[in-house]
């Protein structure tokens, strides 16, 4: 990551955040904004522990162990990332699936 973003995990949760000198400027809360959309059962059971989500140079990053999991996810959590990560970020940013097997 560069700059003054950063992940930050709280209570097994992972929040993106930016400072306010990011490209989008303030606080971004993905994955609570996320969990408000899913709800805390499917958030707990797609999201919570086994992905990462890391937002540098304007895009989002959303880690997860295996490529099934970044093709399925994507399939069927992509428009509502997507929809999560621009209703915090005010503008259409781009979300990447990585594979991270760690």
């Amino acid at each position: 990551m560069k700059g003054s973003e950063q992940v930050v995990r709280t209570g097994g949760r992972s929040e993106v955040t930016a400072s306010a000198a990011s490209t989008v400027g303030g606080g971004l809360r993905v994955g609570q904004r996320l969990e408000q959309e899913l709800g805390a059962t499917r958030y707990e059971r797609y999201f919570e522990r086994h992905t990462r989500l890391e937002f540098e140079n304007g895009s989002l990053c959303v880690s997860v162990p295996s490529a099934f999991h970044a093709d399925w996810r994507d399939r069927r959590f992509g428009r509502d990332v997507r929809a999560a990560l621009s209703a915090e970020a005010g503008v259409q940013a781009h979300v990447r699936w990585s594979v991270d097997p760690d």
